[in-house]
């Protein structure tokens, strides 16, 4: 294993033959460098991803203690199957409308903007969901949305907000080796764990502010929150402002043993930096050589490199 002077071009110590060795046994060095690894990892732009997350989770599992009250209530009047069969509905549509999603991710594969897009339009559909279910406690709304077809539309809705969380992982792994095991199931770890305390906390949050306000008030609060994380995760779609959320995820070459700058020679980028060509102009770690676009070009450069590592 090469040691961190090795990798950041310095001439290791002939002094420290076998310190690695040593190292590796303890155990309290594991520790200290999963520690630095989170720090490193968790930047901007996966924060933002992984809050939103979390919120599109919780909005979603607050329904659960509180959707039968409204559709066994009038004018819907449904039984427990009926009740059923609208949650059935809401998980078909997840399904169906996770297959372009998919698509779509693997089409811009690296492109942040693009997986924030995508996560804002599932809260703005969850934003539409609530309105429709609640319905909103404005006169219009009342008149309009206090019906049977608005509560399955609004369940169909429901199933494409969902969805819109399948991008978050994509965003998550932007500048990771993909050969680094380590680091990507740290980042899965903190991925399932936050999207897991947003279940959890829904339903409690949900049956709270149902009792406090009503079905009507309740849904109100969710499309409000709804539409707010939507329009900053909109914000952040922006080319411009995603570059900058992902400055710090490009300048940190990550592997699993050590976490060191870019090799001598070389500059980190966005893995979709719109003033590059595509993905073909970044290598598989998601770095460039310094004033060289092609792919080929940087390959070859990093080979002659004195410590290079395969």
């Amino acid at each position: 294993m090469h040691n961190d002077e090795e990798l950041n071009g310095v001439p290791p110590n002939d002094n420290d033959e076998g310190k690695n060795d040593d190292d590796d046994d303890d155990d309290g060095d594991t520790t200290t460098s999963a520690t630095t690894s989170i720090t490193k990892v968790m930047t901007k732009s996966r924060l933002v991803s992984l809050i939103a997350m979390g919120i599109n989770g919780g909005l979603v599992s607050s329904l659960d203690p509180t959707l039968a009250y409204r559709l066994s209530s009038k004018p819907i009047d449904y039984s427990s199957t009926m009740v059923g069969l609208v949650f059935m509905v809401s998980s078909i549509s997840y399904i169906v409308t996770s297959i372009p999603c998919g698509y779509i991710m693997d089409y811009y594969k690296g492109c942040s903007y693009v997986f924030k897009g995508v996560q804002a339009g599932g809260l703005l559909s969850l934003f539409v969901c609530f309105m429709m279910l609640g319905p909103l406690q404005l006169r219009i709304f009342q008149s309009a949305f206090n019906n049977v077809p608005s509560a399955w539309i609004g369940m169909l809705l429901k199933g494409i907000g969902s969805t819109g969380n399948n991008a978050v992982y994509p965003d998550l792994v932007i500048g990771i080796r993909g050969n680094d095991e380590k680091v990507h199931a740290m980042i899965s770890g903190v991925w399932n764990a936050v999207y897991a305390v947003g279940w959890a906390i829904g339903p409690l949050y949900g049956g709270a502010v149902y009792q406090a306000f009503g079905f009507a008030g309740y849904a109100t609060i969710n499309a409000i929150i709804a539409l707010v994380c939507s329009s900053m995760l909109f914000l952040t779609s922006i080319p411009s402002v995603s570059h900058y959320l992902n400055k710090t995820t490009t300048k940190v070459y990550v592997t699993s043993d050590s976490l060191n700058t870019a090799p001598q020679g070389f500059e980190p980028i966005p893995a979709h930096d719109p003033q590059d060509n595509g993905v073909d102009d970044v290598d598989e770690n998601g770095y460039r050589e310094k004033g060289v676009g092609r792919l080929e070009g940087m390959q070859e450069e990093r080979k002659r490199q004195p410590n290079h590592v395969q």
